[in-house]
């Protein structure tokens, strides 16, 4: 249970590094399951954490929630999502919470000794502590995404020797409020994230009708870099993150199939890759985080969806449960 303590700990003990980072865990199983980097795909209610304008074609309400498990201890320790979306004219409004929690973290007193000391205290027991803490307290980072998105659409005229392209240009933003919290230490922030999209049909480009529709996305998290302002009137700052993506959907007769491609500026450069295959109500996927590979499935009913991701971090093997229902 200390990796996941220690996650809990930096994001909120060293927000200027770490404060962002647990936002990277993603919202929603289907994202994560097609290896986190879903900058380019549109109708994805759970891409708002990377890209504002995933929600872009969407065209009904969606309620969503999830739970992550970090702990077999009890189910407060985990990784809560819940949020809606839905289409406004040629809007889409959403609302996104988030929230990492871990609790009964034990605090131990302060050891006596020098440098010295320290350096011998592996091998002398009695400058070893008797491992029984002093209380416990709990780490919590919370999130709150407010987003909006705009479509464009529009026809390029490329001249009478060549031929009118339709595209679609959505453009969103997101106000983030950030809430942190180590014991007694609270600390809050407001953040901004910007994202756009072009999508077009490459059955209009080409002249080819059986060819699918290529989304191509840009997104910046934490434009201006977020500041994280703590009770103590110590102040930190979230850098800004910057990702570039492209999907592209395809028809066959067995199913449609979905491949994407993600990038972070950011983190050296690490690239995400995905497929899904879909038939129906049954969705499988398989995706690449640049490090580990990653796999889920989907199932549907009626209006109600579930998916399922497992994936593997530094710390542990996660399994992602997501539930979305269309009202």
């Amino acid at each position: 249970m200390s990796l996941f303590w220690v996650i809990a700990l930096l994001g909120v003990a060293k927000a200027g590094e770490y404060a962002g980072d647990f936002l990277e865990l993603g919202i929603g199983a289907r994202p994560e399951a097609l290896g986190g980097g879903t900058v380019g795909v549109s109708e994805e209610v759970g891409g708002v954490v990377w890209n504002p304008a995933s929600l872009s074609g969407l065209r009904h309400t969606v309620v969503w929630a999830g739970y992550t498990p970090l702990s077999p201890l009890g189910y407060w320790d985990g990784y809560h999502y819940l949020g809606f979306a839905g289409p406004f004219g040629e809007a889409v409004l959403s609302a996104s919470w988030v929230r990492l929690q871990v609790t009964g973290v034990p605090r131990f007193p302060e050891l006596p000794g020098g440098r010295r000391e320290r350096l011998q205290r592996a091998q002398d027991l009695a400058l070893q502590g008797d491992g029984v803490p002093e209380g416990y307290f709990s780490a919590s980072d919370d999130a709150l995404y407010l987003t909006f998105l705009k479509e464009n659409s529009f026809t390029l005229d490329l001249g009478w020797r060549f031929f009118e392209l339709p595209l679609s240009l959505p453009v969103g933003v997101s106000v983030k409020f950030l809430r942190k919290s180590l014991g007694d230490a609270k600390g809050r922030g407001v953040g901004l994230d910007l994202g756009g999209m072009v999508q077009v049909e490459l059955s209009h480009l080409v002249a080819h009708e059986a060819l699918g529709e290529l989304c191509l996305g840009l997104a910046i998290q934490d434009v201006g870099n977020t500041m994280v302002l703590w009770r103590s009137r110590h102040a930190d700052r979230i850098r800004w993150r910057g990702c570039i993506g492209a999907s592209y959907y395809q028809h066959f007769s067995f199913g449609r199939v979905l491949f994407l491609w993600g990038r972070e500026v950011h983190c050296g450069g690490r690239s995400h890759w995905g497929v899904e295959w879909t038939k129906g109500k049954v969705a499988l996927r398989v995706g690449y985080d640049g490090e580990r590979p990653r796999a889920g499935v989907g199932l549907g009913w009626e209006r109600f969806k579930v998916d399922y991701a497992i994936v593997p971090r530094d710390f542990g093997v996660l399994h992602r449960i997501t539930g979305k229902f269309l009202p």
